[in-house]
């Protein structure tokens, strides 16, 4: 289990962490439990993203369908960082 493994680290360092992480889980077929708010490293490391409101798992997604997600909690957090609306930039 990893809590928040990286988010202590300079920019520099997450990088060389979370490639060596991806590096061991392909060589080992690792399993990692990864806890985070740094959603760029969730779309880095993870296959699956689960979204966790007051303890309560709301939204569980394949990390390529994260910005499919229902759970207003999830979308929020999301909008925070990305913005989905692609009709602006037409």
């Amino acid at each position: 289990m990893l809590d928040e493994a990286i988010s202590s680290l300079d920019a520099h360092t997450q990088v060389q962490v979370m490639d060596l992480l991806k590096e061991l889980k392909e060589q080992l077929s690792l399993t990692y439990i990864f806890i985070t708010h740094d959603l760029t490293s969730i779309t880095y490391l993870c296959d699956d993203v689960l979204f966790l409101y007051q303890g309560r798992v709301t939204e569980h997604l394949p990390v390529e369908r994260i910005s499919e997600t229902k759970d207003e909690y999830a979308r929020k957090l999301l909008e925070s960082i990305v913005i989905f609306d692609t009709e602006e930039y037409e």
